[in-house]
């Protein structure tokens, strides 16, 4: 082969063997620092395919817990409820870690292993894109679920408090009642408004007969005081003391409607939550075994 090189070119053996030895090693050295470099690119890829899954597992764990608290808690959003609201708001781990990694990278390496999947690869590709829909979805859905946990906390006690209010108002109209009618000679004539006046004692006796605590909550107010007190007057509508308890009880049935209304959409939102993180739950194992 020397004699070969040095024919053509027209040079000698102390031109030609240094210069071949030369181009050997050059190719040798290039070759594997090709093959080194391949190799680490590699590890490098097959790292960030773990790290991802990893990650993604972690999640899956956290949107379990959360698909169960948030069962648990839109549950309790009525008006039966009868103790305070507590949801256990914890953040989906590494959720945020995701987005901070470099997705140009973490796409090309799951893509190259899809190229040599050639007949699932359009299907792992999908898969890739769907975790990334869920993962997007999960990051609005977590910014905006406290903020609804606030906002329904901040009108519950807005309207609990007004209703309230009212009830205090209707409290000293009725003892006003009280006092005007306490010792009031009515004559037989009028048994109607004996028998009114007769049914609205026992309505409040009733409701003083409950433990303090349990009487003073909005719900029994309302159930037990409130709503008696209506029926009886559209009973006794032609006795004139009822105009003066009607509208002070039509008010607090308007706070009680706005409470359950308020509390009937926030029973609906967090619903939505639990179907949603149990949703994207599920894509994310169905996406993560056709990528693995």
């Amino acid at each position: 082969m020397i004699e070969w090189i040095n024919k053509i070119f027209g040079i000698e053996n102390d031109v030609s063997v240094p210069t071949l030895i030369s181009i050997i090693v050059f190719l040798i050295g290039g070759l594997t620092t090709y093959l080194f470099s391949q190799i680490r690119q590699f590890n490098d890829r097959k790292k960030t395919r773990k790290t991802v899954i990893l990650l993604l597992s972690e999640i899956i764990k956290d949107l379990g817990s959360k698909e169960l608290n948030t069962a648990d808690f839109y549950k309790t959003i009525n008006t039966e409820h009868r103790a305070s609201w507590f949801y256990p708001h914890k953040p989906i781990s590494y959720l945020e870690t995701l987005f901070e990694l470099d997705f140009n990278n973490i796409y090309y390496s799951f893509r190259t292993k899809f190229f040599w999947n050639f007949c699932s690869k359009k299907i792992r590709d999908k898969s890739f894109h769907k975790v990334w829909a869920a993962l997007r979805n999960l990051r609005f859905m977590e910014e905006k679920l406290e903020k609804h946990i606030e906002n329904m906390m901040s009108r519950f006690n807005e309207y609990h408090n007004r209703y309230m209010e009212c009830i205090e108002n209707y409290r000293k109209a009725h003892d006003d009642f009280m006092r005007r009618t306490e010792g009031l000679h009515i004559p037989s004539s009028e048994q109607k408004v004996i028998d009114y006046i007769k049914a609205v004692d026992k309505i409040w006796l009733e409701w003083q007969k409950i433990d303090e605590k349990e009487r003073t909550a909005y719900y029994n107010t309302y159930d037990k005081l409130v709503t008696p007190m209506l029926k009886l007057n559209r009973k006794n509508s032609d006795v004139g003391f009822t105009a003066e308890t009607d509208n002070l009880l039509l008010a607090c049935t308007h706070q009680y409607i706005e409470i359950e209304n308020t509390l009937k959409v926030y029973n609906r939102t967090f619903k939505t939550y639990f179907w949603n993180y149990r949703h994207h739950r599920k894509i994310l194992e169905k996406c993560i075994s056709l990528m693995k």
